[in-house]
């Protein structure tokens, strides 16, 4: 099996096909990780708290690691704690990439139209939620784009934006699993 992606980069074609050579006779273990306060950038990604915790409970490292892109969407993105909970997440997964492990980005998206800097569920968000819907980016009663709606184009907005990153990492040579 070839990924369907058209010209896949060298990343790319490696991540598949170890995926596909491991499917359903191996199992690949990884970790999320949370806080990455006390991450220096350029600092070995094993440093990180949760990747240095598991090491201690386990004595191997994690071959997949998860860094998320909370915050580099929403109202508060360009604050510059967001920004530089971002590079630090980019900063984590090229190093997993460099060592021969498997980086997966999570995107926990907050509201497109930047309102609401809050999720969709209560407990995710201190009881807040956003109010954004979805919705509101189709032509009423149907499955096709409002492309002159806010909704969409801050929806388009943020996915150009994230996409961004993802190009960045592909310069870098990085391939990735994405869980939005």
């Amino acid at each position: 099996p070839k990924p369907v992606t058209p010209n896949p980069t060298e990343g790319l074609v490696k991540l598949y096909a170890f995926l596909v050579e491991n499917f359903e006779k191996k199992t690949i273990s990884g970790i999320m990780t949370g806080d990455l306060g006390s991450h220096t950038l350029g600092d070995n990604f094993r440093k990180q708290d949760d990747v240095e915790e598991i090491y201690k409970r386990s004595g191997k490292y994690p071959a997949l690691v998860g860094v998320d892109f909370l915050f580099a969407s929403g109202p508060n993105a360009k604050s510059s704690w967001n920004m530089e909970y971002t590079t630090k997440a980019i900063d984590i997964a090229k190093g997993v990439w460099k060592a021969g492990g498997i980086p997966n980005f999570t995107w926990h998206w907050k509201d497109p139209l930047d309102k609401d800097d809050a999720f969709y569920t209560p407990g995710a968000s201190n009881g807040t939620t956003t109010n954004f819907n979805f919705a509101d980016a189709f032509v009423a009663g149907t499955t096709e784009w409002n492309t002159e709606s806010a909704a969409y184009k801050g929806i388009i907005n943020d996915v150009d934006f994230i996409a961004d990153f993802f190009l960045d990492l592909q310069k870098d040579g990085v391939a990735g699993i994405f869980r939005p």
